[in-house]
């Protein structure tokens, strides 16, 4: 049997049929949203997003000048400025001002468009558009579909650009208008946006050096596109932060912390769908210079993080700290995708057949067992919302712990909020201060000591001492306790 010829650039070798998988696909994912609708956040950053486009919609860059609490924030200049882009903030603040659950709908419209923008990129390459179900169903990528983090659209912009820079009818202009807008939605990704431009610049003396007439003209024209998103960057953080290239980084970096990061994060990227990255940068594709440098880009960059998700079990950490990386895969798909698909067309007996079928099935499986997992830990984390605001009211002074903060958002009811870390070094030289600080709240003083007892950090001990300063400073009479594996939850009043 003679082996298959490739498939010009441009035509999608598939059947209708199979062409209608993607929206078959699409109906599911949806249909699966709107049936397990995600009951609340769970995480800081969620908080942090919801709150500072809480604060758009009321006209304020700076949150506390609407009088509204923010996590992942910090002052500068007597102004509270996020330590994020306010690309998601903006992004959510439409849905946001109708309600604060309506920004899900914003994350799941995203992951759609990226999933179509996968299809088109796919069918651009020559590739059949059905392993573009790789994009909808990715495990990480389903998970943080479903929260209210930049991840999403991210992945999303990333994956818009692939499709516009890929030939035939390459537009360079206007994929430089979608990465350029890249690190408003995360700040690191200003490294995978040099990447970018470096692959195109070497594709384009490439070119040259075997007889090309038109010496960097694709990235000429990708400047030009990046152009308006990193000025508008340069003048917001000019705004923010007091210089145009003045970053608010929060995470420490150091080269140490490479070594034993970057080979969880190669492990990583060729688990969850088995070795993407070695396959992907192996295989002939006109985006191999972009694979590489992006990949080089980010996992050096986030290697030298110091943090690693912990605490989840090791396959939940792996999931979970995939999603620095969902913007990478949106970059690798497409040669990962056509390895696989002319690995697939050197077989006989017709396998391509069913392959899509099983993707698709296998892939619903998946979505739906994630997505009870995550609803019942969503639904737990509602109960204990809804407890703290029963627990409280708009006079209650709350002294919480970091891990408490997350709970509260302004956008369902404003508290006081008290941060006991931030209480703890004042109790060295004012302890009597303090405490007559607190009396004052009387009657409507509530204690919340919330930690993670499943990884090592100082949440323990925070909530451990916090308990003990309440009881023995103040009355205090336990409302709730809660102890689950790897969470610690008291309520104090």
């Amino acid at each position: 049997m003679t082996e298959r010829t490739a498939t010009p650039a441009g035509v999608d070798p598939q059947t209708p049929l199979q062409g209608r998988l993607l929206w078959i696909a699409a109906a599911a994912f949806v249909a699966l949203y709107a049936a397990a609708w995600p009951a609340t956040w769970s995480i800081h950053d969620e908080q942090g997003y919801l709150s500072y486009a809480l604060a758009l919609t009321r006209g304020h860059l700076d949150p506390s000048e609407a009088g509204i609490f923010a996590v992942r924030s910090r002052e500068i200049d007597g102004r509270v400025v996020p330590t994020f882009g306010l690309g998601t903030p903006a992004l959510l603040a439409p849905a946001v001002a109708l309600h604060w659950k309506a920004g899900f709908a914003v994350m799941a419209l995203c992951h759609l468009l990226g999933f179509f923008a996968c299809a088109a990129a796919l069918r651009k390459a020559g590739i059949a558009s059905w392993w573009a179900l790789l994009y909808l169903f990715h495990p990480t990528a389903l998970l943080f579909s479903r929260t209210l983090t930049s991840d999403i659209p991210a992945m999303a912009l990333m994956m818009a650009g692939v499709w516009l820079w890929l030939g035939p009818r390459s537009r360079p202009l206007l994929a430089g208008l979608c990465w350029g807008l890249l690190p408003h939605i995360r700040f690191a990704m200003g490294a995978a946006v040099v990447a970018l431009v470096l692959a195109s610049a070497f594709t384009d003396l490439w070119a040259l050096r075997q007889g090309g007439r038109t010496p960097l003209r694709s990235t000429g024209w990708l400047l030009l596109g990046l152009l308006p998103g990193l000025a508008l960057l340069l003048v917001l953080n000019t705004m923010l932060y007091g210089g145009p290239l003045v970053m608010p980084a929060t995470w420490p970096i150091s080269p140490a912390s490479l070594p034993a990061n970057l080979a969880r994060y190669l492990l990583s990227q060729n688990l969850i769908y088995p070795l993407l990255l070695v396959v992907a940068l192996a295989a002939r594709s006109a985006l191999r210079p972009q694979a590489i440098a992006v990949s080089v880009a980010l996992l050096s960059l986030y290697g030298c993080f110091q943090f690693l998700y912990a605490g989840y079990g090791w396959l939940g950490s792996v999931l979970i700290g995939d999603r620095f990386f969902l913007p990478l895969f949106a970059v690798l798909v497409v040669p990962y995708a056509g390895a696989l698909e002319r690995s697939l067309r050197r077989r006989a007996g017709g396998i391509e057949r069913w392959v899509p079928w099983l993707l698709l099935v296998l892939g619903l499986a998946a979505a739906v067992a994630g997505t009870l997992r995550h609803q019942s830990v969503l639904q737990r984390q509602a109960e204990l919302q809804d407890l703290l605001y029963e627990a409280t009211d708009p006079d209650s002074l709350i002294v919480c712990t970091h891990e408490g903060l997350e709970y509260f958002f302004d956008g369902i009811a404003p508290r006081r909020l008290v941060v006991w870390d931030q209480l703890v070094p004042r109790l060295g030289t004012e302890e009597a201060a303090v405490i007559g600080e607190l009396a004052a709240a009387g009657p409507h003083l509530r204690f919340v000591a919330i930690a993670r007892t499943d990884r090592d950090d100082d949440s323990a001990r925070h909530s451990a001492e916090l308990i003990a300063f309440a009881t023995e400073h103040f009355d205090a009479q336990v409302v709730a306790v809660v102890e689950e594996p790897g969470f610690s939850f008291t309520l104090l009043r």
